[in-house]
Order: C-alpha cells, then structure tokens, then sequence
C-alpha cells in the first residue's frame, strides 16, 4: 500500500498549544514553512529528514 503525504504551501506551526504535532503540520514542503514553536523542557529536534532512493535496475 502507497500513502501520498500532502504538499504544505503555506507557513504552519509544528506544534498545537498543548504541545502536540499539529495534523495540519504533516507533509512535505519545497522550502522550509514549518515554525518550530516547540515549549517544554528536553532535548527538542526541530527537523526529521526522510530520503528516498529508488532501486537500480
């Protein structure tokens, strides 16, 4: 099974104001649109980067 994550095109906060992923901050962006309002005490990781390479026939 195929999921398609959607494209993000305008600005968005990463976190909802109880500090949970906000579902409108899931997807992909051209350039970077995500405002990394992280609170809270820790170690906070800002970017998770995801890299594809298709197999070589």
């Amino acid at each position: 099974m195929v999921t398609h994550e959607r494209e993000i095109t305008a600005a968005v906060d990463l976190c909802l104001p109880d500090g949970r992923l906000d579902p409108r901050a899931v997807g992909w962006t051209r350039r970077p649109l995500h405002r990394a309002n992280l609170r809270g005490w820790g170690r906070t990781k800002r970017w998770e980067y995801w890299g594809w390479s298709p197999p070589r026939t």
